[in-house]
Formats: structure tokens, sequence, C-alpha cells
């Protein structure tokens, strides 16, 4: 069986889930609401594992 899932879609999820704003969330990860924004959209193509990883919450 294969996972099919949008990386902006779990990002986003999971920032809901954590009562988060984009902006909130994107302050914690150090990068623009505006660019979060297109991440959460999938419109960010290949966001790097480095710049992921900042959305790793405690």
């Amino acid at each position: 069986m294969k996972n099919n899932f949008k990386t902006g879609d779990r990002i986003k999820e999971l920032r809901i889930e954590q009562g988060l704003s984009q902006e909130q969330l994107a302050l914690r990860a150090k990068i623009t609401p505006t660019y979060l924004g297109l991440v959460e959209r999938n419109e960010k193509k290949n966001p790097t594992i480095n710049m992921m990883s900042r959305f790793v919450m405690p």
C-alpha cells in the first residue's frame, strides 16, 4: 500500500493540531509567513530538508 501525502498538507495539519497560527510557526521556524503559506499550499515544490527540519516542534 502506497502512502501518498503532500508535505505542506501535513505541516498545516500539525500546525493546527498545535493551535499555532502561520505567523507563530513561521516565527519559530525563522522563516516568513509568506514562505510558510507557499509550503502549506504545496506551491513551494522543493523545500530543503534543512528548512523542513525547522518545523519540528519540541
